[in-house]
C-alpha cells in the first residue's frame, strides 16, 4: 500500500524506483526493480542500478498473527531484513527511512504516546519491528524512524475495504469495541514522507492522520460514509475473537515533532476516509 503510494507522489519531484519483491503492478509513474531485503547481495545490486539519495523502507512482514505463528520468518524479514537494509544504506552513504509501527508499545496507558515514551512490544510483530528501529539507529545517522498506524489504501485490500464489502454484501462483522488508534490513509502519509525527507533533524517521528477512533468506531464511520445500514456491525472485545497475537489496546500516537519540524499536520481521518471511499 504505502510502497506503491509514495512512488506515486514522489515520482512528481525526484527519479523514483520501487522495489519489488513479486509481481510487478501495472503502474506507469516509477520504474521498478526486483529486490529482496533479506539478502545483501540483492540490496547492494538494487543500489548498484539505482544509486538513490534516499531508500525509503516500507518492506516488512505485516500479518501480526503470522508472525506470531511464525517468529523465525518475522525475524528474518523485520529484523535481519533492516539490518541488511540499514547496512548497504551506511556502506553507500544513503539516507534512510523506516516505516514502523504503533505495535511497538503496548497499549497499556489512555493518553497518546510521543517519540520519548519507552517501546514495550507484546507481539512477535513488534518486537522484530523495534529490533529494525535499533538496527537503523546503531548503523546510521542519517535517518528517520517513522511509526504510523492502520494504514488504508486503494492499493491494497485493508481493513477499510473489508469492512465495505462485508456492510455491501450484507454480511454481519465482528470489530473491536477495545482496540483505540489512528486511521492513516497512505495518500496522506506519503505527503507526509516527501516533506520529512527534506528536513535535517533526524531521528523518530509519528505520523498519522488526525483523530482517534475504535475499530469499531472506525467500521461504524465507514458505513456512514457508504450510507448502508450498520446494524450488521457487531461490537466485541478483542480477546473474544480468538487471535494468535495480542493486540495493544490504546495504541494512539501523537505526531508533535512532525507537526514541530515541518510545519504539517495531516487531515483529519474521516476526511481522508471520504475521499479513499470515493476513489
Amino acid at each position: 500500500m504505502l510502497g506503491a503510494e509514495l512512488c506515486r507522489v514522489l515520482s512528481q519531484e525526484h527519479e523514483t524506483f520501487g522495489m519489488l519483491h513479486q509481481s510487478q503492478p501495472g503502474h506507469t509513474w516509477a520504474s521498478f526493480i526486483h529486490g529482496d531485503i533479506t539478502s545483501r547481495e540483492s540490496l547492494e545490486q538494487v543500489i548498484e542500478k539505482t544509486s538513490p539519495e534516499w531508500v525509503i523502507h516500507t518492506a516488512a512482514w505485516t500479518d501480526v498473527d503470522g508472525c506470531e505463528s511464525n517468529t523465525e520468518k518475522a525475524y528474518v524479514v523485520n529484523a535481519q531484513g533492516t539490518e541488511n537494509v540499514a547496512q548497504v544504506c551506511r556502506q553507500n552513504n544513503i539516507g534512510l527511512v523506516y516505516i514502523s509501527t504503533d505495535y511497538v508499545f503496548d497499549g497499556e496507558r489512555d493518553t497518546p504516546y510521543t517519540e520519548k515514551d519507552t517501546p514495550n512490544p507484546i507481539n512477535s510483530y513488534g518486537k522484530t519491528k523495534l529490533i529494525g528501529e535499533q538496527a537503523v539507529q546503531s548503523d546510521l545517522d542519517r535517518y528517520f524512524i517513522v511509526r504510523t498506524a492502520w494504514l488504508f489504501s486503494e492499493f491494497s485490500e485493508n481493513f477499510v475495504s473489508w469492512v465495505a464489502q462485508s456492510l455491501q454484501r450484507g454480511d454481519p462483522i465482528q470489530v473491536a469495541v477495545d482496540q483505540t488508534g489512528s486511521p492513516t490513509y497512505c495518500k496522506d502519509l506519503a505527503q507526509a514522507l516527501a516533506k520529512l525527507v527534506k528536513a535535517t533533524e533526524y531521528g523518530v517521528y509519528h505520523i498519522v492522520n488526525s483523530g482517534t477512533t475504535t475499530r469499531y468506531g472506525f467500521a461504524r464511520e465507514i458505513a456512514r460514509q457508504l450510507e448502508v445500514d450498520a446494524e450488521q456491525l457487531i461490537p466485541i472485545r478483542f480477546e473474544q475473537l480468538g487471535r494468535v497475537a495480542q493486540r495493544p489496546q490504546y495504541i494512539v500516537l501523537a505526531p508533535g515533532r512532525f507537526e514541530k519540524i515541518c510545519g504539517y499536520m495531516p487531515r483529519v481521518w474521516q476526511d481522508a476516509l471520504a475521499e479513499y471511499l470515493s476513489a
